[in-house]
């Protein structure tokens, strides 16, 4: 019994030391395990991964980059940068143009133009817009190619005869020179080094504009209105460009006109549409805008009791009850005709006098141009028209016949009284007065002449119409009844 129970004493430690082991084997698989997941989920969340695949220098000025991507998600080129330090890279434009997509696995090269320098070390930096990724490197450029040169060939000499010797002449001293000063070599500026591109915050908004809703700027090929400028902010890289286009001109919803003025912090903006160069700092670009509509109202003097239009301005006519008001540009011209001459209901005729404020109209009808302010253009009319009466005298009351006759029309002695005519002065019109005329008593009367005629001579004539309202009176005498006895045409 005490020897079994030795043997279980001995057991115990040697399976607390297997339990001990195969814990910490699964600590460490399970450790490994973890580590394993979390590095392929970060690579995975990273995506892009730029490497340098070759720089070539060539003879011409021009560099040729290729860069590869082995992540597992496309990107683009945003910008490139090439300098003989970190600090003192420039921008560089590329051929083909930026931005230039490179896609997963793949690689892409591109020229540069740029006078390097034999044997110098260029830092590069080519920048992607994901989580403002830059990949930076140096490449050192070929030295000098040296050029050959090949010896010239010696010629042969030939026999020459012996000269005849020459008294050497004594020597004049050649006086020293005086040395010139050495110049001081001006010292070469250093460049200003380019700041590394990053992300920044672009505002758009625009000032000048009321009551305006529809499309003010386009931006990259979109478009924003008034509304939402406020609300858009863009994150750009620094360094990147951008179509930015300021419509123009643009009609408010109470017809007031609007056109470009300029750009604050344009960055390159100048005109309506053009390209802005992100900066390097957050920035609000304003596009402004002033207002070049002024109120144009039209008005008549003079005139009143007519239904017919007055005035026609470019093209569409307007009566009495509905003269216009136009939010026109400053300096633009308009068709304007005043209607005349023109008849009211109350048969009173009325004509264009003049303009007031008419800016170019002299007539009736003309061209009308815009001026700087508000204005009132206002026609002025006047009555042109008189009331003529016609009357006899002379004559008893006899019914039947006809007195006068008017522009073709026939009066008798009943209508004379009741009836008035509304005639433009100085109109011309055809008067005749019937004779002879027989009373009721068979009394003859034959007419005599016109009182008030104004033109008029004998019985039949032009009547022309003074300036003022008058009557015309056809004047009438009494003559024996036999001479209204018809003559006898005699037998054969």
């Amino acid at each position: 019994m005490l020897a079994v129970a030795k043997s279980k004493r001995a057991v115990t430690p040697i399976l607390a030391t297997l339990l001990i082991i195969v814990l910490a084997v699964a600590a460490v698989a399970v450790t490994y395990s973890w580590i394993t997941t979390n590095v392929e989920n970060t690579a995975q969340q990273a995506g892009v991964f730029l490497y340098e695949a070759n720089v070539a220098f060539r003879s011409d000025n021009i560099i040729t980059v290729a860069v590869g991507n082995s992540g597992v998600s496309d990107t683009r080129i945003l910008a490139v940068y090439v300098g003989t330090s970190e600090s003192s890279g420039e921008t560089q434009s590329t051929s083909p143009a930026l931005p230039i997509p490179l896609a997963a696995g793949q690689l892409t090269s591109f020229n540069l133009s740029y006078a390097w320098e034999a044997g110098v070390i260029y830092d590069f930096k080519i920048v992607s817009p994901v989580l403002q990724q830059v990949l930076s490197f140096k490449a050192q450029a070929p030295p000098e190619a040296t050029a050959s040169t090949s010896p010239s060939a010696t010629p042969s000499s030939s026999p020459s005869p012996t000269p005849t010797a020459t008294p050497t002449p004594t020597p004049t001293a050649t006086p020293t020179p005086t040395p010139s000063p050495t110049p001081t070599a001006s010292p070469t500026p250093s460049p200003t080094p380019t700041p590394s591109p990053v992300m920044v915050d672009v505002n758009f908004a625009s000032s000048g504009l009321s009551k305006y809703d529809d499309v003010v700027l386009t931006i990259d090929g979109k478009d924003y209105d008034y509304w939402d400028l406020p609300w858009e902010t863009f994150n750009w890289l620094s360094g990147t460009t951008h179509t930015v286009v300021a419509s123009t001109p643009l009609t408010a919803w109470n017809d007031d006109i609007y056109r470009f003025s300029s750009w604050t912090n344009g960055n390159g903006l100048v005109e309506a549409s053009g390209t802005f160069t992100v900066p390097h700092s957050d920035t609000e670009v304003t596009v402004n805008y002033v207002r070049t509509s002024v109120t144009v109202t039209f008005a008549t003097s003079g005139i009143s009791n007519v239904n017919d239009d007055i005035l026609t301005i470019d093209g569409t006519g307007y009566d009495y009850w509905n003269m216009p008001s136009f939010k026109w540009e400053k300096g633009t011209t308009h068709t304007v005709t005043a209607e005349t001459p023109l008849t009211g209901w109350d048969e009173k005729i009325y004509g264009f006098v003049s303009w007031k404020n008419g800016e170019g109209l002299v007539g009736a009808s003309g061209t009308f141009t815009v001026a700087d302010t508000n204005t009132t253009v206002t026609a002025n009319y006047e009555v042109i028209s008189v009331q003529i009466q016609f009357a006899t005298s002379s004559l008893p009351t006899f019914s039947g016949g006809v007195v006068l006759t008017i522009d073709g029309v026939g009066y008798d002695y009943w209508d004379l009284p009741s009836t008035y005519f509304m005639w433009a002065k100085g109109s011309i019109h055809t008067v005749s007065a019937s004779t002879p005329l027989s009373g009721e008593d068979h009394t003859v009367y034959h007419f005599s002449h016109w009182t008030n005629g104004d033109g008029l001579s004998g019985a039949s004539g032009k009547y022309t119409v003074p300036e003022s309202d008058t009557t015309v009176t056809a004047n009438y005498r009494q003559t024996p009844s036999s001479s209204l006895t018809p003559e006898r045409t005699p037998k054969i």
